[in-house]
């Protein structure tokens, strides 16, 4: 599992590389990856998409998260390191959810759950991913008011 936003240096050079050592290895890949804010200017956005492409190529499933979107779901007083925060709580909620679809078998048979995953994934080209947006909007509030 790697979990990188695509906006920047880091995320957007070496993913594709981390990505590439696990395809040789034959590994299971899932990205979560995030997509800059609009305002983070064109030159994030177009290192971004030219990550995401190379990634699309060589992972099994990406979950992609789009910073804009996310934003226009949020209260519009939050302060910026409170909007990165939330962005931080969704990122791990898609990363618990998906660990816990792995772990949730009762007698915690891990290999056959990520085989069962691995058949998800290797029939389906798009990985859906349903987040509730309650859960959003209350951690939103939460932080606007314990400020």
């Amino acid at each position: 599992m790697i979990c990188t936003g695509l906006g920047g240096r880091s995320g957007a050079v070496l993913s594709p590389i981390i990505t590439k050592i696990a395809e040789e290895a034959a590994a299971l890949t899932i990205l979560v990856v995030t997509m800059p804010f609009i305002f983070e200017g064109k030159k994030r956005l177009q290192l971004a998409k030219k990550s995401l492409k190379i990634l699309q190529e060589k992972s099994n499933s990406i979950i992609l998260i789009k910073n804009e979107n996310q934003l226009a779901l949020m209260d519009k007083t939050l302060k910026v390191n409170e909007v990165f925060q939330l962005l931080d709580i969704t990122i791990g909620d898609v990363i618990h959810e998906i660990l816990s679809s792995i772990l949730r078998d009762e007698e915690n048979d891990i290999s056959l759950n990520i085989k069962n995953l691995q058949t998800i994934i290797y029939y389906q080209s798009k990985a859906p991913l349903n987040l509730g947006l309650k859960q959003i909007y209350n951690s939103a509030n939460n932080l606007k008011y314990n400020r």
